[in-house]
Formats: structure tokens, sequence, C-alpha cells
């Protein structure tokens, strides 16, 4: 009967949310499901290409560092103008994208293809990711996350399934499932509520008057604790970002078939879809302590796992104590982030766990060149350890609804 209720409420959490975060959910699970296709095979087919781990991690972690100086200028960009047309020129960008991926051949033009991939995509995401927090209801931010989170995550789970059974048709041109998705998700983002603010070309120039890299910084600085859950997501995103790299290098590098690796990878990911469940707990930093604790217990077994049936076991379980922590965490930091300065707040945020998220494959790639892939799992269970370690002891890590309605109220 628990089981019910619980289920009562957080179908009735989801369906009040409203409109706006309904529609850019749908369009970002449109727009991933082309990229759900192709993200087991992504790093297969760089390995393919070049031979060694280490260019794998390079030009895997290239978007996100090249993303950081990107949303430094996207952030305060969006708070100005139109976020609805932002996301629309950005999917439309994306039309030449598989096109150019597969006609690449050599390392260096992996990294200009990086730069022109890192705008479009980091323009897209803040765009979104900022549309979505201003339309997040007061108190309900955590099940919007959680909402907007799942949809692409759907993506995540639907699309390597499909790709699994593609790819053993068409090979490596199932890439142009990118290109295909996003024009899917361009036409849909015309029926998008808009807000209309300054053009773009007047957002630039008052952006630029306000010095708004030294404002981002300053007003991040100055929120104390949004500072220490930020530094807490830097070193998530870090060891989550080497799992990612890790799994379909390892998978293939113990004889599994592209097809099995498809399956696995959407196993892995289909705990993630459960993020809004996570959302409406009510004991927060109790479930956050325990997926954290079931992190770093499963990635060591990772580490020591032989048998295929036993490792996607694992990858389940794994895949379910991520899922636990980010819409929580991210939750807690939309409610410290004053309504008028989120898009500038989200632009640091985001530059801060890039960092992370780029410096994560490379470090992993020239370790698995070094002592092998299986180390990977070994790293990143040490810092969930240490995160499991920080959350406990520390006080700022509370999450009950009253102390995160108080903390809002302040700002």
């Amino acid at each position: 009967m628990r089981h019910y209720r619980y289920k009562l409420r957080y179908t009735k959490e989801m369906l009040s949310l409203p409109r706006p975060v309904k529609l850019i959910s749908l369009i970002i699970f449109i727009y991933y499901l082309g990229w759900g296709i192709i993200v087991p095979y992504f790093p297969i087919y760089l390995r393919e290409l070049f031979g060694n781990y280490t260019s794998v991690g390079l030009i895997t972690g290239l978007l996100p560092l090249i993303a950081v100086f990107i949303y430094l200028v996207i952030g305060p960009l969006v708070d100005r103008v139109s976020k609805k047309n932002i996301i629309s020129l950005m999917l439309l960008f994306y039309l030449p994208l598989s096109y150019i991926l597969l006609s690449l051949k050599t390392v260096i033009g992996f990294v200009y293809f990086r730069v022109y991939h890192a705008f479009i995509a980091t323009s897209l995401w803040a765009s979104t990711d900022s549309y979505l927090r201003v339309h997040s209801p007061k108190g309900k931010a955590a099940e919007a996350i959680g909402l907007f989170d799942s949809s692409f995550t759907l993506s995540l789970i639907i699309g390597p399934i499909i790709g699994a059974f593609l790819i053993t048709i068409y090979s490596w041109n199932i890439f142009y499932a990118v290109s295909i998705f996003a024009f899917i998700a361009f036409l849909v983002s015309f029926i998008l509520p808009d807000h209309k603010k300054e053009t773009f070309i007047s957002g630039l120039r008052h952006m630029f008057k306000d010095h708004f890299v030294k404002k981002e910084f300053s007003d991040f600085i100055n929120n104390k604790q949004l500072v220490r859950f930020s530094a807490f997501m830097f070193f998530f995103y870090l060891a989550t970002s080497v799992i990612s790299l890790a799994i379909p290098l390892f998978l293939r590098s113990i004889g599994t078939d592209l097809f099995k690796i498809g399956l696995i990878s959407s196993l892995f990911n289909l705990p993630w879809l459960f993020e809004s469940y996570f959302s409406v707990t009510k004991n927060k930093k109790r479930l956050v302590l325990t997926a954290l604790f079931f992190a770093t217990l499963f990635l060591v077994l990772l580490f020591f796992a032989k048998d295929l049936y036993i490792l996607a076991i694992i990858l389940f379980v794994l895949g379910l104590s991520l899922a636990a922590v980010l819409p929580i965490m991210q939750g807690r930091i939309t409610e410290l982030m004053p309504k008028k300065e989120i898009g500038e707040l989200v632009g640091v945020n985001s530059s801060i766990w890039n960092i992370a998220t780029g410096f994560g494959p490379l470090l992993g790639g020239i370790l698995a060149d070094s002592y092998g892939l299986r180390y990977l799992f070994l790293l990143s269970s040490i810092i969930f350890l240490i995160l499991l370690f920080v959350a406990y002891a520390s006080k700022s890590f509370g999450f009950e609804e009253k102390k995160i309605s108080d903390g809002a109220s302040k700002l």
C-alpha cells in the first residue's frame, strides 16, 4: 500500500509541473535520442580510429573543456535574450554535425570539430537548463530537475537499444542519428512558450557593458553554500565522467560484441529514469549517503568482476546509486540560486562542472594506457568514498525540506 501511495505522489508531482517544464523536457528527449543511439559506440569508434586510449580521452574531454569558456558568455546572455530563440538556433546548427564527424580522420581534425560542437552544445544546454530553472515552480525545483533529467535519460535507455540493432546493419553510419533527431527537436521547439526580452545584439552589448565575467564570479563566490555544493558536484562529475569513458571501452576490451554493448549500456542508464522518484524522497541526506556508499562498493566489485552477466548486474546497481544523487544535489543547487541570477550562476556552475567532465576522460585515457581500464573504476571508487565522508561530516549538507525553503527565502 505504501508503494502505491508513493507512486501516486510521484505521478501527482510530475503532472502538476507547468507546461514549459514538460515541453522543454520533451524537446531534450527528442534531441538526445540521437546521441543515445551513438553514445555507447563513440569511444569505441575513436579507439579503432586512433589505436590508443589517450586520444580517446583527449577528444572526449575537449568538448566540456572548451565549453568552460563558452558558458561564461552564454550564461548571462540567456538572462537577457529569448531562451527559445537560442534553443531553436542551436538545434538547427546540428544539421551538418553527423556528416562532419564521419569525415574526420585525424586528431587535429577532431580538435577543430570539438570547437564547433562545443559552441552549439554549450549554448543549447545552457539555454535549456536556464529555461527549465526559470520555469521551475517554487518548492518543486528538484521535481522539475528530475523530470528533465529523466527525459534525456530515457533517450539514453531507448537509444542504445535502437543503436544495438542499427549498428549491425549500418555500422558507423548510425552517427547520422544525431542530426536527424536534432532536426525533429528543432521543429518541436517552435511551440515553446517564450518570454520576449532584448534582441540578441542588444543583449550582447549590455552584457559586455556590465563586465559580465567579473559579476558572474562575484555573485558565485558570495554565495557560500552554493560554492560548497558546486565543489562537491565537481568531484562527482569527475568520477562519473571517468566511468562513462571506461564502460564501453572495457566491455569491448574483454571481447563483448557491439550489440551486447548497446544493451548493457541501456541497462546501466535504466536506473537514471527513476531520478524523479528520488527527487521527491523525504530524507534526502540519508539517500545521498546510502547511494554514495553503494557506488563506492560496486565500483570496487567492478574492478574484480570478469563474468559478463555479473558485470551487467553491477553496472545496473551502480547506475541506480548515481541516479539517486544527481537530482537531489542539483535541486538543492537550484534552490540556492536567486531567480534573477540563475542564468549567470548556471554559467559559472556549468563551467566548473565542465572542467571536471573534461579532465576526467583525459586523466582516464592516460591511466588506461599506463595501467589498464580496470583501474579507472578503482579511481572513481576512491573519489566517491571521499565524497561520502564529506557529505556525512559536513553540517551544510542538510537536505530537509524545511531547511531548503528557509535557505531559499533568505536569498
